[in-house]
């Protein structure tokens, strides 16, 4: 009995198990290929280069304002923003939300982007003015080749997480999203999010999230 239930875990993990998930990897990576490229678009945005070029006009604010707003309401995003490096003003579907500040912690991924020499990054927090769970996909906008803003737009964590709820490895596998450092960033249980995973008690977190192309380990759940 051992033999036989060796001979159909290894089959799971060895190649059911990494089948399952790269079907997954590829629904999702289409679910999010559309904002993905709406952020890119706007990081070309010939008027929204021009503004960020001229100084930010208050004259110009409301069509850049008026034309985050009509992002957001046609692709359904719970926002849509601009981020100046010269100036750290951050507009948004809203108007004006704030002014960033080097010293203020919650303003430091926009520095760290900044920083990073990243085209993009998709990154997850929560939206500091809706106060919503969100995936961010930052692009990074280029001005007279030179790095000047930062735009894109944010995604529901809590529709995403019912995404992600639909999907299931055999009869009761769940499928999350953990960040490098084994902190829970989606979970079909909103609850989930920000556990880590040896709060889940995996004891060799590090190991699965080594950047090998898959990986696997076992651990009991709820005792």
């Amino acid at each position: 009995l051992n033999s036989s239930r060796s001979i159909i875990l290894e089959a799971a993990i060895e190649r059911e198990l990494p089948a399952a998930l790269g079907e997954v990897a590829n629904n999702l990576d289409a679910h999010l290929l559309l904002p993905i490229t709406v952020s890119k678009t706007m990081s070309s945005n010939l008027y929204a280069q021009q503004f960020i070029s001229d100084g930010e006009q208050a004259d110009d604010r409301p069509k850049v304002i008026a034309n985050l707003k009509s992002i957001q309401n046609e692709f359904n995003t719970i926002s849509a923003f601009l981020v100046s490096a010269k100036t750290g003003n951050y507009f948004t579907q809203s108007g004006l939300f704030k002014t960033l500040s080097k010293q203020n912690n919650k303003d430091q991924w926009f520095y760290d982007f900044m920083a990073s020499g990243k085209k993009s990054e998709l990154s997850l927090d929560v939206d500091e003015e809706t106060k919503i769970p969100t995936l961010f996909i930052n692009y990074l906008m280029d001005v007279s080749g030179k790095p000047s803003a930062v735009v894109g737009v944010g995604l529901s964590l809590e529709n995403m997480a019912k995404t992600i709820s639909q999907y299931r490895i055999a009869q009761t596998g769940k499928v999350f999203l953990v960040d490098q450092q084994g902190k829970i960033k989606l979970h079909p249980d909103t609850q989930q999010i920000g556990k880590s995973l040896t709060a889940l008690g995996v004891s060799n977190s590090q190991q699965l999230l080594s950047k090998a192309e898959f990986s696997s380990t076992e651990f009991i759940l709820n005792g």
